[in-house]
């Protein structure tokens, strides 16, 4: 209510500033340019405010130009604001609007609307709409239009994975660049032919792209070009030159911090950090790590953030600090879970399950590669029914036109309609077939990377119950080496009769010092591996019951190891009665039922 009540104020000082008898479309034409000054300013903010007010009036005139004007540009400022749903919806209203604009605007409406679907990863769609634009610009034949036309059907065969014809549309816009000596879409064509050498591993030609669009982004001292150099930097760090890489990196900072894109400021921190994890600087990496957690987090870039918090997090991993690494990865976890970016939420757990593992914590590391597996398996779901919704969505959007012409076609002859009934019938036959073809190929992948990480955490599973069984063998190890001592005492104390009062005093130190052995170190010991195993077992147990003794802790631990009344006696030196007491008394204090098994109630600890 309050945005309303503002709007209606700036609407109403506009209005006096240039008379209240002003017609509506001079008032939208107003608004739109000045909406446009605070875009290219980058206040997002007040832009949209007066496209709001400018849509208000355009909606009360029966202007279809200003409609068109106000919608494209609406539709401009949310693509430019990565809301590709909101843009796509006011594309799709300037489409609608009749007459249709003359010349190119109509082409360049077609390439907007399809990039709102690239974004998405709608190839099909993004696709199927600049072929409009290409149909449509056929009509006119506009050189300045064709360069855009081209890059942007280039970037939509290299997001489906056809270099070939990504290549050739790619070199197609170049040749145009350079014949109108379009510097701006130069520089952007250069950057995608580098980007799609970079997908091939072609690092040589991609360096070549890439170092001609930063040399013309110079020469004409573009902004925009000289911060893409960090693209340059990604090359040399894929070629181990670290120090070139570093350069390049560097050289980007500034041209962002001046267009104001401190998120690209944060990723240039974090590939940098990368970079330094590399060459073992981890010092740099956690310092130029700093910078980019604190950038993130006063411009609200939580996505970088997250990234910030794992590589910190991997950077302390590689120190040898694990419980920094794990606060770390927890921060970056839960960012990403806020976010709901799965795919980089399964990289964390991996991440934390690895530093577990290399702190020797296998229950842990086990658990967390667990949840790794349930988020991986839950996004290679998601992934299958993304691909089928698009397969759903272009089946509709090509079904639609079917059904447009057949019904153009049946005014005119009727007894073609047959024939184009049974196409449509053969065209939703053959993407059902494909859909079960996808579905089946990707399901039998993801079964492939299911069995491998069971596999791993088996083998994790394996190596816990292998320190359990050295445990219990220790144990029993531990039983024999006291019972040993204990029969030496017994004899050097029989020999105390045959010794005289002179050997008396070496004899009694001597079975001091083996009692004290038998009593300290290898209890010591004992305790020690068993807290490794089952590190948080006594204080669990404590926590429920505080009342235990240290000896019935101690039973408690034999217990959970699984032995018998005969192997416990063996290592306390009791009798097999008084350990049966012990055993009674315990089961009292932790309240259990006869028929219940001491052992495995223990178990949960």
């Amino acid at each position: 209510m309050q945005g309303k009540f503002l709007l209606l104020l700036i609407s109403l000082s506009f209005m006096m500033s240039f008379g209240l008898s002003a017609n509506p479309d001079s008032i939208v034409q107003t608004y739109c340019e000045q909406a446009n000054k605070y875009q290219e300013s980058r206040n997002y903010d007040s832009s949209l405010m007066f496209l709001k007010l400018a849509i208000y009036f355009a909606d009360s005139t029966k202007d279809e130009k200003s409609k068109a004007l106000v919608y494209r540009q609406m539709a401009n400022l949310y693509y430019d604001l990565n809301e590709f749903d909101s843009a796509r919806i006011y594309y799709k209203k300037v489409l609608t609007i009749k007459p249709q604009p003359e010349g190119m605007q109509l082409t360049s409406d077609f390439i907007g609307l399809s990039l709102t679907y690239l974004e998405h990863g709608f190839t099909d769609s993004a696709l199927c709409y600049i072929t409009k634009g290409r149909q449509h610009w056929a009509q006119h034949q506009d050189s300045l239009i064709y360069t855009s036309l081209e890059n942007n059907t280039a970037r939509i065969y290299l997001d489906k994975g056809d270099f070939d014809l990504a290549l050739k549309h790619f070199l197609l816009a170049l040749d145009n660049a350079n014949l109108n000596h379009d510097s701006i879409n130069l520089i952007y064509v250069n950057l995608n032919i580098g980007t799609l050498y970079q997908q091939l591993g072609k690092f040589d030609n991609a360096l070549d792209s890439y170092l001609k669009s930063l040399e013309i982004s110079r020469l004409t001292n573009n902004t925009i070009g000289l911060a893409l150099a960090y693209s340059i930097g990604i090359i040399y760090k894929e070629r181990k030159d670290y120090q070139t890489a570093l350069k390049y990196y560097t050289m980007a900072i500034p041209p962002c911090i001046e267009l104001g894109k401190f998120d690209d400021v944060a990723n240039i921190y974090n590939n940098m950090s990368n970079v330094y994890m590399l060459q073992k600087r981890y010092l740099d990496a956690a310092n130029i790590l700093r910078k980019s957690i604190n950038l993130s987090a006063t411009h609200g870039n939580n996505r970088q953030l997250g990234i910030a918090y794992a590589n910190m997090g991997k950077t302390k991993e590689l120190q040898g600090f694990y419980d920094s690494a794990i606060y770390y990865l927890d921060l970056s976890r839960a960012v990403f879970v806020e976010l709901g970016m799965r795919n980089l939420e399964s990289i964390a757990l991996r991440m934390t399950s690895e530093a577990y593992e290399k702190d020797h914590d296998y229950k842990n590391a086990l658990f967390y590669h667990k949840e790794y597996i349930l988020v991986a398996d839950s996004i290679r779901s998601e992934k299958v029914e993304k691909q089928i919704a698009e397969l759903q969505l272009s089946y509709e959007t090509e079904k639609k036109d079917k059904e447009n012409k057949l019904l153009k076609k049946d005014i005119e002859f009727e007894k073609g309609k047959s024939h184009y009934l049974l196409l449509l019938a053969l065209l939703l036959t053959f993407t059902g077939i494909v859909s079960l073809i996808l579905f089946y190929f990707i399901r039998k992948s993801a079964l492939t990377r299911k069995q491998l990480a069971e596999s791993k955490a088996t083998a994790l599973e394996a190596k816990l119950e292998g320190q359990k069984r050295e445990l219990t063998l220790g144990a029993l190890s531990l039983s024999r080496n006291l019972e040993f001592i204990n029969s030496l005492i017994n004899e050097l104390r029989e020999l105390s009769g045959f010794v005289t009062d002179g050997g008396m005093r070496p004899l009694n130190n001597i079975v001091k010092k083996l009692g004290q052995q038998q009593s300290n170190s290898s209890w010591k010991e004992f305790e020690k591996r068993f807290s490794e195993i089952h590190s948080n077992f006594y204080s669990r147990l404590l926590e429920e019951y505080p009342t235990l003794t240290q000896s019935e802790v101690k039973l408690c631990a034999f217990l959970k190891l699984g032995m018998n009344t005969k192997e416990i006696c063996s290592l306390t030196f009791q009798s097999v009665r008084a350990v049966e007491a012990s055993r009674l008394r315990l089961r009292k204090k932790l309240n259990i039922a006869s028929c219940e098994n001491l052992s495995m109630f223990l178990q949960k600890y």
